[in-house]
């Protein structure tokens, strides 16, 4: 099912309607200020499996990220200094992944790795919605994951990306979500999303055309923070 739901002045009634379709355990695709992804309320832990199971990836394994409306509650996820916190405030909204430490108040299907990705989008209808829901929503890239199996890094990015993201790869994924000859369009318009992966998902979230490049992932796990990944975001250090 398409909900069209306008980036300008988001309607109150079909957030809400997208709100409850996650509360009741539902899985969305939905836009974001860079790549259209696919998620679900982080609490919902079927929805979540589920979404590994359509990424043919195993929960425990998996590279996800959240996504807050803001960072007023990112200590219950995560573990965060304060000098990360403010690298964090002068770069959100935006189109940033920050792995940090995980905290032991994630759900239950978290626990098991130690890292975890925080978005906070500059995407007035996701972050609409997060605030309706009340917590995090579960993402990962529609296209490919959101944000850790790298072309190219450095030998101390990839020996920390390896220690907390292993067996980080696509060769497993079911071919509708690894073909590399996919028309870009089928990941950026969202009437060609609902025709391809409609079936997968309950509602997919008209928000207009959406991106091609993806997020900037940053890993602030280490000492200093370290760009893994240059995407569309550029850090303001």
């Amino acid at each position: 099912m398409l909900l069209k739901i306008y980036y300008n002045n988001p309607d109150v009634r079909a957030v809400r309607r997208a709100a409850a379709t996650l509360r009741d355990g539902g899985i969305i695709i939905y836009p974001t200020d860079t790549i259209y992804a696919i998620g679900c309320d982080i609490f919902q832990a079927r929805a979540v499996e589920k979404i590994c199971r359509i990424k043919g990836i195993r929960p425990a394994k998996a590279n996800l990220s959240f996504i807050c409306q803001d960072l007023s509650h990112i200590s219950e996820y995560a573990r965060i200094s304060n000098s990360v916190f403010k690298l964090m405030k002068r770069n959100t909204p935006g189109p940033f992944t920050f792995i940090l430490n995980g905290s032991s108040s994630l759900p239950k299907l978290f626990r098991q790795k130690s890292t975890v990705g925080i978005r906070v989008p500059d995407n007035a209808i996701v972050r609409a919605l997060v605030e309706e829901l009340g917590n995090p929503l579960m993402t990962a890239s529609l296209k490919d994951y959101e944000g850790w199996a790298l072309a190219e890094e450095s030998e101390s990015s990839k020996r920390r990306r390896d220690r907390d993201w292993p067996d980080d790869d696509d060769s497993d994924l079911p071919s509708e979500f690894n073909e590399d000859d996919t028309p870009v369009e089928y990941s950026t318009d969202p009437e060609l999303i609902e025709e391809r992966y409609g079936h997968l998902v309950d509602l997919v979230i008209d928000g207009g055309m959406g991106r091609i490049e993806p997020s900037t992932v940053v890993d602030c796990t280490g000492d200093e923070p370290l760009i893994v990944r240059q995407g569309t975001g550029e850090l303001v250090w």
